[in-house]
Protein backbone atom coordinates (compact mmCIF):
# COMPACT_ATOMS: atom_id res chain seq x y z
CA UNK A 1 0.00 0.00 0.00
CA UNK A 2 2.81 2.40 0.73
CA UNK A 3 4.36 1.76 -2.56
CA UNK A 4 1.03 2.20 -4.42
CA UNK A 5 0.29 5.69 -3.16
CA UNK A 6 2.13 8.47 -4.84
CA UNK A 7 2.15 11.73 -3.04
CA UNK A 8 2.09 14.98 -4.92
CA UNK A 9 4.23 16.80 -2.43
CA UNK A 10 7.48 15.39 -1.09
CA UNK A 11 7.27 14.21 2.52
CA UNK A 12 9.58 12.66 5.10
CA UNK A 13 7.04 10.16 6.32
CA UNK A 14 4.98 8.29 3.81
CA UNK A 15 2.38 7.18 6.40
CA UNK A 16 1.69 10.74 7.45
CA UNK A 17 1.60 11.91 3.87
CA UNK A 18 -0.92 9.21 3.06
CA UNK A 19 -3.21 10.30 5.91
CA UNK A 20 -2.99 13.89 4.82
CA UNK A 21 -3.82 12.90 1.26
CA UNK A 22 -6.85 10.86 2.42
CA UNK A 23 -8.07 13.77 4.57
CA UNK A 24 -7.65 16.18 1.68
CA UNK A 25 -9.54 13.86 -0.63
CA UNK A 26 -12.45 13.43 1.82
CA UNK A 27 -12.70 17.21 2.27
CA UNK A 28 -12.73 17.56 -1.52
CA UNK A 29 -15.57 15.05 -1.79
CA UNK A 30 -17.56 16.92 0.88
CA UNK A 31 -17.10 20.20 -0.95
CA UNK A 32 -18.20 18.59 -4.25
CA UNK A 33 -21.31 17.24 -2.53
CA UNK A 34 -22.12 20.54 -0.93
CA UNK A 35 -21.44 22.57 -4.09
CA UNK A 36 -24.47 24.30 -5.58
CA UNK A 37 -25.13 23.83 -9.27
CA UNK A 38 -25.02 26.84 -11.54
CA UNK A 39 -27.90 25.44 -13.69
CA UNK A 40 -31.26 25.11 -11.92
CA UNK A 41 -32.48 21.58 -12.67
CA UNK A 42 -35.13 21.37 -9.92
CA UNK A 43 -38.84 21.24 -10.89
CA UNK A 44 -40.74 24.48 -10.48
CA UNK A 45 -42.63 24.91 -7.26
CA UNK A 46 -46.10 23.33 -7.32
CA UNK A 47 -48.84 25.82 -6.58
CA UNK A 48 -51.88 24.63 -4.66
CA UNK A 49 -54.45 26.11 -7.09
CA UNK A 50 -52.88 24.12 -9.95
CA UNK A 51 -52.85 20.88 -8.00
CA UNK A 52 -56.45 20.95 -6.74
CA UNK A 53 -58.26 22.05 -9.98
CA UNK A 54 -61.38 23.32 -8.27
CA UNK A 55 -63.13 24.13 -11.59
CA UNK A 56 -62.80 20.54 -12.83
CA UNK A 57 -64.01 19.23 -9.48
CA UNK A 58 -67.05 21.53 -9.68
CA UNK A 59 -67.88 20.35 -13.24
CA UNK A 60 -67.52 16.73 -12.16
CA UNK A 61 -69.85 17.35 -9.23
CA UNK A 62 -72.47 18.88 -11.57
CA UNK A 63 -72.13 15.97 -14.01
CA UNK A 64 -72.42 13.38 -11.24
CA UNK A 65 -75.46 15.17 -9.83
CA UNK A 66 -77.14 15.08 -13.27
CA UNK A 67 -76.33 11.37 -13.64
CA UNK A 68 -77.75 10.68 -10.17
CA UNK A 69 -80.92 12.61 -11.03
CA UNK A 70 -81.39 10.67 -14.31
CA UNK A 71 -80.78 7.36 -12.54
CA UNK A 72 -83.30 8.24 -9.84
CA UNK A 73 -85.90 9.19 -12.47
CA UNK A 74 -85.32 5.92 -14.40
CA UNK A 75 -85.61 3.97 -11.17
CA UNK A 76 -88.92 5.69 -10.39
CA UNK A 77 -90.20 4.79 -13.88
CA UNK A 78 -89.17 1.16 -13.43
CA UNK A 79 -90.83 1.00 -10.01
CA UNK A 80 -93.99 2.52 -11.53
CA UNK A 81 -93.95 -0.05 -14.35
CA UNK A 82 -93.44 -2.91 -11.90
CA UNK A 83 -96.21 -1.69 -9.61
CA UNK A 84 -98.66 -1.08 -12.47
CA UNK A 85 -98.07 -4.57 -13.94
CA UNK A 86 -96.15 -3.29 -16.93
CA UNK A 87 -98.86 -1.18 -18.51
CA UNK A 88 -97.30 1.54 -20.57
CA UNK A 89 -99.33 4.25 -22.25
CA UNK A 90 -98.18 3.92 -25.84
CA UNK A 91 -101.46 4.37 -27.72
CA UNK A 92 -101.60 7.08 -30.32
CA UNK A 93 -105.12 8.48 -30.63
CA UNK A 94 -104.18 10.81 -33.46
CA UNK A 95 -106.09 10.13 -36.66
CA UNK A 96 -104.40 11.13 -39.90
CA UNK A 97 -106.32 13.83 -41.70
CA UNK A 98 -105.35 14.94 -45.15
CA UNK A 99 -105.90 18.50 -46.29
CA UNK A 100 -107.34 17.41 -49.64
CA UNK A 101 -109.24 14.25 -48.66
CA UNK A 102 -112.59 15.88 -49.48
CA UNK A 103 -111.30 16.65 -52.99
CA UNK A 104 -110.27 13.04 -53.52
CA UNK A 105 -113.65 11.87 -52.23
CA UNK A 106 -115.49 14.19 -54.66
CA UNK A 107 -113.37 12.83 -57.53
CA UNK A 108 -114.08 9.21 -56.50
CA UNK A 109 -117.81 9.96 -56.30
CA UNK A 110 -117.76 11.53 -59.78
CA UNK A 111 -115.94 8.50 -61.25
CA UNK A 112 -118.38 6.08 -59.56
CA UNK A 113 -121.33 8.04 -60.95
CA UNK A 114 -119.86 8.00 -64.48
CA UNK A 115 -119.24 4.24 -64.22
CA UNK A 116 -122.81 3.66 -63.07
CA UNK A 117 -124.15 5.72 -65.99
CA UNK A 118 -121.95 3.82 -68.48
CA UNK A 119 -123.16 0.45 -67.16
CA UNK A 120 -126.76 1.66 -67.36
CA UNK A 121 -126.28 2.81 -70.97
CA UNK A 122 -124.65 -0.51 -71.93
CA UNK A 123 -127.47 -2.53 -70.37
CA UNK A 124 -130.15 -0.36 -71.99
CA UNK A 125 -128.65 -0.71 -75.50
CA UNK A 126 -130.21 -3.24 -77.83
CA UNK A 127 -127.79 -5.74 -79.42
CA UNK A 128 -126.60 -4.94 -82.94
CA UNK A 129 -125.79 -8.49 -84.00
CA UNK A 130 -128.64 -10.76 -84.99
CA UNK A 131 -127.76 -14.15 -83.52
CA UNK A 132 -130.91 -15.76 -84.91
CA UNK A 133 -129.82 -14.82 -88.43
CA UNK A 134 -126.32 -16.26 -87.75
CA UNK A 135 -127.77 -19.54 -86.53
CA UNK A 136 -130.00 -19.81 -89.61
CA UNK A 137 -127.04 -19.18 -91.92
CA UNK A 138 -124.93 -21.72 -90.03
CA UNK A 139 -127.69 -24.35 -90.35
CA UNK A 140 -128.00 -23.65 -94.08
CA UNK A 141 -124.21 -23.93 -94.42
CA UNK A 142 -124.12 -27.29 -92.59
CA UNK A 143 -126.90 -28.62 -94.80
CA UNK A 144 -125.00 -27.62 -97.93
CA UNK A 145 -121.83 -29.27 -96.60
CA UNK A 146 -123.73 -32.44 -95.83
CA UNK A 147 -125.19 -32.48 -99.36
CA UNK A 148 -121.91 -31.86 -101.12
CA UNK A 149 -119.68 -34.15 -99.05
CA UNK A 150 -118.65 -37.51 -100.45
CA UNK A 151 -119.12 -39.44 -97.20
CA UNK A 152 -121.96 -38.86 -94.78
CA UNK A 153 -120.87 -37.19 -91.60
CA UNK A 154 -121.33 -39.00 -88.29
CA UNK A 155 -123.32 -36.71 -86.01
CA UNK A 156 -121.92 -38.28 -82.82
CA UNK A 157 -118.39 -37.08 -83.68
CA UNK A 158 -117.72 -33.33 -83.32
CA UNK A 159 -116.55 -31.74 -86.50
CA UNK A 160 -114.58 -28.64 -87.38
CA UNK A 161 -117.22 -27.74 -89.93
CA UNK A 162 -119.46 -26.46 -87.16
CA UNK A 163 -116.84 -23.85 -86.36
CA UNK A 164 -116.13 -22.76 -89.94
CA UNK A 165 -117.00 -19.22 -90.89
CA UNK A 166 -120.12 -18.72 -92.94
CA UNK A 167 -119.04 -18.09 -96.53
CA UNK A 168 -122.15 -18.12 -98.60
CA UNK A 169 -121.90 -15.29 -101.05
CA UNK A 170 -125.38 -14.10 -102.13
CA UNK A 171 -124.04 -11.63 -104.68
CA UNK A 172 -122.41 -14.42 -106.75
CA UNK A 173 -124.37 -17.38 -107.98
CA UNK A 174 -122.23 -19.72 -105.90
CA UNK A 175 -123.37 -23.00 -104.50
CA UNK A 176 -120.83 -23.46 -101.69
CA UNK A 177 -117.83 -21.85 -100.05
CA UNK A 178 -115.93 -24.33 -97.87
CA UNK A 179 -112.22 -24.47 -96.90
CA UNK A 180 -111.36 -21.55 -99.13
CA UNK A 181 -112.78 -23.13 -102.32
CA UNK A 182 -115.53 -21.36 -104.22
CA UNK A 183 -117.65 -23.37 -106.61
CA UNK A 184 -119.25 -21.33 -109.36
CA UNK A 185 -121.04 -23.64 -111.68
CA UNK A 186 -118.37 -26.12 -112.75
CA UNK A 187 -115.36 -23.84 -112.05
CA UNK A 188 -113.34 -24.14 -108.88
CA UNK A 189 -111.71 -20.94 -107.52
CA UNK A 190 -109.37 -20.94 -104.49
CA UNK A 191 -109.04 -18.05 -102.12
CA UNK A 192 -107.93 -17.34 -98.56
CA UNK A 193 -110.05 -16.17 -95.68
Amino acid sequence: MFRASQSIEPANSRVLQERWDAKTYSMHRQRVKAAKSTVDTKPPPAHSHLRSKARKRQEDDIRFARIEKDNRRLLEHMVHIMNSKGRVDHHNDYHYRSTNSWKRQVELDRIAQENYAAVHRINAQRPVYNTAKWEAENKKHRDLVAISSRYPRDRSQPSNLDRLPVCICPSISATLCVYGVLFIGQERLSFQF
